[in-house]
């Protein structure tokens, strides 16, 4: 099974297809060593100031998938523009470029980080879970489809790795010059290199140093708070100070109680 990052999809999706992908991504044997990352954003978009790739799968030997759904029960494109199920606001790109353009970001990242993954192949596809999606066209590969047939019909595992092998088999029907079909990147090495780069584990914390300033600065702030409290206090008969635990009320009632005894008055503190 794969090994999904994050492990778990959260229930907010807007996406049953994305949820059923998911699941079948996480149980299908034929996925064990992959590694999948779900809603990876992508900062750095090729043509737009930020994006979003549905699904990045990652497999060993073969390269990395990228993945958009539309999850529709209803598409269609007219003058050049897509429309998905009831939503009235056309897509200019369509799906298509969109996985492709998610795709090129991603592959360019990584090339630029790390120049020796610039030989692992990349590729992009699109999963129609709810609609048979039989167009033709010359912006896209037929094998780049996977509609509900072949959705209903195979493992998932199975889908990801027809496209793949078409992929390699375009890329060296063409002569890519980068790419040898001996070389069977990405090892495993390489896919734990491609994962930890686009979705890293990190933990950050305080250094000793801005802490001690930091408490610091507080402990001025809020000395000169008390001080302008203590003088309101003086010059009114009945003064209401409220807040969280910790932040000085009992302090201040002290202070002003030894103030008082100090100028004469006779106090009575409760606490």
């Amino acid at each position: 099974m794969a090994r999904m990052i994050p492990a778990r999809i959260y229930s907010g999706s807007p996406s049953l297809g994305e949820k059923e992908i998911f699941k079948r991504l996480s149980d299908d044997p034929l996925t064990e060593d992959w590694i999948v990352l779900h809603s990876l954003d992508i900062a750095n978009h090729t043509r737009r100031i930020s994006g979003e790739a549905d699904f990045i799968v990652i497999v060993p030997n073969m390269g990395v998938l990228c993945i958009e759904v539309k999850a529709s029960s209803s598409i269609r494109r007219e003058d050049g523009q897509w429309f998905y199920g009831k939503n009235p606001r056309p897509d200019q790109r369509g799906p298509f470029r969109q996985a492709s353009e998610a795709m090129h970001s991603i592959r360019n990242r990584l090339a630029v980080k790390h120049p020796e993954l610039r030989k692992v192949p990349f590729w992009s596809a699109v999963i129609f879970p709810y609609v048979e999606f039989q167009v033709e066209s010359g912006e896209w590969h037929a094998w780049q489809v996977i509609d509900t047939n072949r959705f209903k019909r195979k493992s998932i595992g199975s889908l990801v790795r027809d496209v793949l092998t078409k992929a390699r088999k375009h890329l060296t029907d063409n002569h890519v010059m980068w790419f040898s079909e001996s070389q069977k990147e990405p090892t495993k090495a390489q896919c734990e290199r491609i994962a930890t780069v686009l979705r890293p584990d990190f933990e950050v914390f305080e250094s000793p140093q801005n802490r001690v300033k930091r408490l610091g600065e507080d402990v001025k702030k809020y000395t000169a708070e008390q001080f302008a409290a203590l003088d309101a206090m003086s010059s009114n008969p009945r003064v209401i100070f409220t807040g969280p635990a910790g932040t000085g009320k009992t302090l201040l009632a002290m202070e002003a109680a030894r103030r008082s005894i100090a100028e004469g008055h006779r106090v009575l503190f409760v606490c």
